[in-house]
């Protein structure tokens, strides 16, 4: 399962941060991976707009503090 989820739908890039288990808590991979994102979403001319969302009705809880203690990264 990837930690970030990217789509589009015509003019629109559609970021969904994909750790419903643990409410989306960001780890350093899912950092980098919305970071790419942002990226993307800038270097491509044919995209208008980025929306960031929250797998199964979370958000984002902020960082997951078991990552950042020392908890293996789920990559």
């Amino acid at each position: 399962m990837a930690q970030v989820e990217i789509s589009r739908d015509g003019q629109v890039m559609v970021v969904t941060m994909n750790r419903p288990t643990r409410k989306n808590a960001m780890t350093p991979t899912m950092i980098a991976l919305l970071a790419d994102a942002w990226k993307e979403l800038h270097e491509d001319d044919g995209l208008r707009c980025g929306v960031l969302t929250g797998a199964e009705g979370n958000f984002s809880s902020g960082a997951d503090l078991r990552v950042m203690a020392g908890e293996r990264d789920p990559e």
